[in-house]
């Protein structure tokens, strides 16, 4: 399996052609916060205190994140979408301060090589850096019951870099959900904020017409009338004036039309 994004694919006949077509045009989106730095201990670090669960956004997912990132509980996600096995693929997770878009990848390429039976021996390192990492910060006493993370997350973060240098992805950013319980009407909002990727708004784009493709996928959510919309990230200004004093902690959020 070869997981690595090494230039920009196409999509695979399933998609739409429009998105096919969008893809081909875009340049892939490179880490900046890693991509040609030599500060390699970052990436052990970020997925030691990373405390959210990222998870793929498919049709059996769609209903929890729909629930889940709302903007009426004041929530909202970080996302990123990569390219495995001829689809597009998009994971997830709550847009919190401390799990950073690096994280999202980390375990979404994880979870991807975890997935394939024929998976390369090259990766069983990194697995094993990886699970270990992972067991030690969700274990009872957390980091501190491992002596040797510092040197685990040095590894790992060397480790991970060689296979996936500038962890390439098609799109990244974050977004909002508009949905109140009862309602048929439902919005999914992606936009550009990401300090990692810094995507364009075509990027975005791409992101929107895979999310569509999803929504188009869950016919138990046909009585639904949901809308996949793109836009710019909030300027700092609206968001100071929207959320007041916890403006800080709503940076990926869309903010509806009533309030900007």
């Amino acid at each position: 399996m070869n997981v690595q994004l090494l230039s920009n694919p196409f999509l695979s006949a399933s998609m739409l052609p429009q998105t096919r077509k969008r893809a081909r045009s875009l340049p892939l989106l490179k880490n900046t916060h890693v991509c040609g730095k030599t500060h390699e201990k970052t990436l052990g670090n970020e997925l030691s205190m990373s405390t959210d669960t990222v998870f793929e956004l498919n049709p059996i997912t769609l209903p929890y994140f729909i629930s889940k990132f709302t903007y009426a509980n004041g929530l909202w996600f970080k996302f990123i979408v990569v390219h495995h096995n001829q689809r597009h693929r998009v994971f997830v997770c709550n847009g919190s301060l401390i799990t950073r878009h690096s994280v999202i990848y980390i375990d979404a390429m994880m979870e991807l090589i975890k997935r394939d039976p024929g998976r390369d021996a090259k990766y069983d390192h990194l697995i094993e850096l990886y699970d270990y990492i992972v067991a030690c910060k969700t274990s009872k006493k957390g980091l501190q019951g491992c002596p040797d993370i510092k040197r685990a997350q040095a590894k790992f973060s060397a480790v991970f870099k060689r296979h996936f240098n500038c962890m390439e992805v098609l799109s990244a950013g974050s977004g909002t959900v508009f949905y109140n319980a009862g309602d048929p009407r439902i919005t999914i909002c992606l936009n550009t904020k990401s300090g990692h990727y810094r995507p364009t708004l075509k990027h975005v784009d791409l992101a929107k017409e895979v999310v569509e493709t999803i929504v188009a996928n869950a016919p138990f959510l046909s009585r639904y009338d949901i809308a996949v919309i793109s836009q710019y990230k909030p300027r700092k200004g609206t968001l100071k004036r929207v959320f007041g004093a916890t403006n800080a902690h709503k940076l990926g959020m869309c903010i509806p039309p009533n309030k900007t």
